[in-house]
């Protein structure tokens, strides 16, 4: 940009700015000069509050700081130069007289009624009808594009929010059957592994022993028994154990005794009356 529109930006917006700006705490305003990523865009304004507190914490005073920033590069024509210079300080205005505001019908009202004085203070030549439609054409795109993009994350939203019930709802079912879980459950405390179990049932079928001869599973009710007893490795159910010890031309000789009992069967009783208990969401240690 050449120093001469510079100096006309800072021009128009001072003189804008020492006759409509009369509030001291909305007088600190810094103008700067930097291109937008997206070239539609002329110009912006920026608000910064700051709060003055008192020693026994009470905001006694509010004070602002105002960004406004122009492109670096030049301005196609005047208009446009004008134009961005007005439509900043409305923003600027309205900011110091009604705070947050959108652009409507009455931010333009008074957007032109600043270019009217700033055209009669200067001399200026009034703006066609054409460059001021297009002044709202642009503002209508951007701000579309702005709803737009409010809608996608809003979507997000809901979609994050329906992935996190989805989580909740997987959390709150049975390991064992898929059901869903009461106000109780059942979790092995030993394997420590968050699983939980809607019924005693589901709890002994998850953590039971299988037979690696008949793929059963082992439950409470029923014994296991090493597949080679002299090792001390592999899992038989009764049935199988009791066929395998009565053949002849087993390899391995299943031992007599049952295995020791695998620890989860008993992890989850009572220490008073040894019956077994839900585990609710606060753990105890009675039933």
């Amino acid at each position: 940009m050449s120093y001469s529109q510079r100096d006309l930006i800072k021009k128009y917006f001072n003189l804008l700015f020492e006759e409509f700006i009369k509030d001291q705490k909305h007088r600190n305003v810094e103008i700067i000069f930097q291109d937008f990523s997206d070239s539609r865009i002329q110009g912006q304004t920026r608000r910064n509050k700051t709060k003055k507190v008192s020693q026994k914490g009470k905001i006694v005073s509010k004070k602002y700081t105002y960004t406004i920033q122009f492109l670096a590069r030049n301005y196609e024509n005047e208009e446009d130069l004008q134009s961005t210079v007005v439509h900043e300080f409305t923003h600027l205005y309205l900011f110091s007289t009604i705070g947050k505001h959108e652009h409507g019908s009455s931010f333009y009202s008074k957007m032109y009624y600043f270019e009217d004085w700033l055209n009669e203070n200067q001399a200026l030549t009034p703006r066609s009808e054409e460059s001021k439609k297009h002044d709202k054409d642009q503002e209508i795109d951007i701000h579309k594009e702005l709803e737009d993009l409010e809608k996608r994350l809003i979507k997000s939203k809901k979609k994050k929010r329906k992935l996190k019930e989805k989580l909740e709802e997987e959390k709150s079912k049975c390991d064992q059957c898929n059901g869903q879980l009461g106000n109780s459950y059942f979790y092995n405390k030993k394997a420590n592994d968050n699983k939980k179990m809607c019924s005693d049932e589901c709890y002994s079928l998850y953590y039971a022993e299988t037979c690696d001869k008949c793929s059963k599973k082992i439950t409470t009710s029923e014994k296991s028994y090493y597949a080679d007893a002299k090792n001390k490795i592999g899992v038989l159910c009764e049935h199988c154990w009791g066929t395998k010890k009565g053949s002849e031309n087993s390899p391995t000789i299943p031992g007599n005794n049952p295995k020791p009992d695998p620890g989860w069967k008993y992890c989850s009783v009572c220490l008073a009356c040894n019956q077994r208990w839900n585990y609710t969401k606060k753990p105890r240690k009675w039933c």
